[in-house]
């Protein structure tokens, strides 16, 4: 049996996490896989620590899995921590490709290495898994990145051009022993060397699709669903009746979210004192001209913001309403009260991602692209 998969991921079209959820996908794929290989262009921490929980999921032999890491590098970008952290893992060796002369150049590679390559194999060599594409292995790659790759599967019994095309495929692939045999093995002092030259390089992890949920300490929302939240296009907020912050007999403007959402607004994930201020966005509420408002986190451990002012800057009240946040552009939004028929609508979107949630008052929020 050969099974092809062309998987496509991009982030504004609704695609995902796709990458990520194909190769898990294929690793699932037989519980004879006890090894793995991965020739690697880039890596960074929170991108293979993401993939390693991913694949201890899927492959019900993790632990005994025999795991081989090819990784560059080029020009700085795969980070010292990815290294250590795949090194560490049990039954598992990571060699830097072309590594002597890349660290003699000052981290400017003669010839790149830059393969995105997964190769799953059993004990006989009978089921084969191969993953091909666009991606590195970083948060952004496995899973909001526009990336492109096909999944191949071969598992017995073959037909007769089955079996020919896996022998071509793994003859293709001897190209991993030349590479893997002449790569350096990792040890403290490389990476000590590697770390003298490494200057401060942007990382695909830097970019906004995810780097709210990249910091290495504590956080207030996981990486799933907290990737969706960080992407959605659309935010809603049922509200009941808001603080009287303004005073006894004005409208408030101070609206209460679930502890994370600031995520959604472009803030960090990581955990903070109360009255801790992330920073101001833009709103702009329909009819208005656009505000800058701050949002922060309460002494009642919830994510504040601080909406248009009623009556002024805004609706005449935001009270026992359901508001629709639209991202507009990095921290802007435009804001405006739902009808009725509105808000089922936001709903059964948000319903079809799996991305409704309830606060602990009874009140409801949702995402959707």
């Amino acid at each position: 049996m050969y099974k092809l998969e062309l998987i496509t991921q991009d982030v504004h079209s609704g695609y995902m996490s796709c990458i990520a959820e194909g190769i898990s996908k294929l690793a699932a794929a037989n519980a004879d896989f006890l090894s793995i290989r991965v020739a690697m262009a880039y890596a960074t921490e929170s991108g293979s620590r993401d993939l390693c929980r991913r694949l201890e999921s899927s492959m019900q032999r993790w632990t005994k899995t025999r795991k081989e890491w090819l990784l560059s590098i080029d020009f700085g970008r795969t980070e010292p921590d990815a290294i250590t952290l795949l090194g560490n893992l049990n039954n598992s060796e990571v060699r830097l490709a072309n590594a002597r002369a890349v660290l003699d150049r000052r981290l400017i590679p003669e010839i790149c290495f830059h393969p995105k390559t997964y190769v799953f194999e059993s004990k006989d060599s009978t089921a084969f898994g191969l993953f091909v594409g666009s991606a590195n292995l970083t948060l952004s790659g496995l899973h909001t990145g526009s990336e492109h790759a096909t999944a191949h599967l071969w598992m017995p019994p073959f037909t007769a051009k089955e079996k020919v095309g896996l022998v071509r495929v793994k003859d293709g692939l001897k190209w991993w022993n030349k590479t893997w045999g002449k790569a350096t093995r990792t040890n403290a002092a490389i990476i000590q060397e590697y770390l003298k030259l490494r200057s401060d390089v942007l990382q695909e992890d830097e970019s906004e699709s995810v780097k709210p949920l990249t910091p290495r300490g504590d956080r207030e929302v996981d990486l799933h669903p907290g990737l969706a939240w960080v992407n959605a296009r659309y935010l809603w907020v049922q509200t009941h009746e808001l603080y009287k912050n303004r005073g006894r007999n004005k409208p408030g403007n101070q609206l209460d979210l679930k502890r994370g959402t600031r995520v959604y607004f472009g803030f960090s994930a990581e955990v903070v004192p109360p009255n801790f201020i992330f920073g101001n966005v833009f709103l702009q509420a329909v009819g208005h001209p656009q505000v800058e408002r701050s949002v922060r986190f309460g002494n009642n451990s919830m994510d504040k913001i601080n909406l248009p002012i009623p009556g002024q800057e805004g609706p005449s009240s935001y009270d026992n309403s359901v508001i629709l946040f639209e991202r507009t552009g990095p921290r802007r939004f435009r804001i405006r009260l739902g009808k009725t028929s509105e808000q089922r609508a936001w709903r059964v979107r948000s319903e079809e991602q799996g991305l409704v949630f309830t606060m602990a008052g009874g009140r409801a929020f949702g995402f959707f692209p």
